[in-house]
């Protein structure tokens, strides 16, 4: 059998709500015409509000993804620069390889192709700047760019600078074995700056955003 209590306390429950209920609905009742500008004012302020922070944080994304457009437009200008640098040492190894130049023309061209990849080199520092290491502060103000761990690019394209400065000497790599390495050294610099600027997050961005639903990464 259920106890008086058991049976009293979900009938008060329900009729303590419906009294309130029924204060809310005498309340709006006797709201007037101003009480409800009021509220509706209040609610296109908060919409309008909703709206407009929206608004801006897609400014504010297009704006980032814009100065990330600009810096990876320079960075590819660059690393196009560089891997024509690149193809014209792998031609010089493979011409000295087949006989096609020796003595002062290979020389001069040797010469020429250490001057551009030196160019690259520290221009290429500017998009990927050493890792500092611990005692990289007690270092000259004018060594500051070459202090630390080079980048994976940079290292690829300073090797190339090396088997092409090499040649001829007892410890350079002959042409045949030249040829291979600068080959290898490409294909490094070229998968070091694809992970910098990421063409397939670009399309996509792109997308998004004309679209209108790019979510920024990190």
């Amino acid at each position: 059998m259920f106890s008086p209590s058991e049976t009293v306390q979900p009938i008060q429950s329900i009729g303590g709500s419906s009294m309130a209920l029924d204060h809310v609905i005498a309340w709006l009742a006797s709201m007037k015409f101003n009480d409800w500008l009021s509220v509706l004012s209040a609610v296109v302020a908060a919409v309008s509000f909703l709206l407009s922070r929206a608004a801006v944080r897609r400014q504010e994304v297009m704006q980032i993804e814009t100065f990330r457009n600009q810096r990876d437009s320079s960075l590819i200008a660059w690393a196009n620069a560089a891997i024509a640098g690149i193809a014209d040492v792998q031609r010089h190894c493979r011409d000295i390889k087949n006989g096609l130049i020796a003595g002062p023309d290979e020389r001069q061209r040797a010469s020429e192709l250490r001057t551009r990849l030196s160019v690259l080199l520290d221009s290429g520092r500017l998009f990927f700047p050493n890792q500092p290491e611990a005692d990289a502060d007690d270092m000259p103000a004018s060594e500051t760019a070459y202090a630390g761990q080079s980048h994976q690019a940079i290292e690829a394209l300073y090797q190339v600078y090396r088997v092409v400065s090499d040649l001829g000497r007892e410890t350079g790599l002959k042409a045949s074995e030249a040829v291979q390495a600068v080959v290898v050294q490409r294909r490094r610099f070229v998968s070091e700056v694809f992970r910098s600027v990421d063409p397939r997050r670009r399309e996509a961005a792109f997308d998004a955003l004309a679209g209108g639903t790019f979510v920024p990464r990190g």
